[in-house]
């Protein structure tokens, strides 16, 4: 080895040396992703609300608002579902009426409808601040509306609350059957 290539070992090596004595603290792992919303079980009870009884999610609250009027509060999402029972002797008067204000709920956003029996459920996850609506009726004398209000703003990513919509909309799709 010649002289050169000594000094610069000696140079060297207590800066090696202290560097590998040093200890750096272990790498932690970084959360890469948001965290998951939580959602509720599709667990379910009877309410009775005047002549229906409804299938309510367990762990969301039905308040009584008024005669003809309550409310499905879902607390872990900001939501709660406005519901509307009419009594009405034109019950197609009726219908027209509660069409016509889900409708304008949707804000001219696009929506999924399913219909059966009497029945209409209408999902719309673009429409943040009613991204579900419901109408049913017995086609006599009674007509049951509701529309899911929620506390998200229009600048909410609508793919960060898209698994609370689907629960909601599961939820619905249940008490209306």
């Amino acid at each position: 080895m010649t002289r050169a290539c000594r000094l610069c070992c000696l140079i060297a090596a207590p800066g090696l040396l202290a560097g590998a004595c040093t200890r750096r603290p272990a790498p932690a792992p970084r959360p890469d992703a948001w965290p998951r919303i939580a959602v509720y079980e599709p667990a379910y009870h009877a309410e009775r609300i005047g002549p229906l009884t409804l299938q309510v999610n367990d762990s969301a609250r039905v308040d009584s608002v008024g005669p003809g009027w309550f409310n499905i509060v879902y607390p872990a999402y900001g939501i709660t579902v406005n519901c509307t029972l009419t009594r009405g002797d034109n019950i197609a008067e009726v219908l027209a009426n509660r069409l016509e204000r889900l409708e304008r709920n949707l804000g001219g956003r696009p929506a999924q409808q399913a219909a059966w029996n009497g029945r209409r459920l209408i999902v719309a996850p673009t429409a943040l601040k009613t991204p579900v609506q419901f109408l049913m009726t017995d086609s006599v004398g009674w007509v049951l509306s509701g529309v899911a209000v929620s506390q998200w703003n229009e600048s909410t990513a609508v793919d960060s609350v898209s698994p609370q919509i689907e629960a909601l909309a599961a939820d619905i799709a249940f008490m209306l059957k």
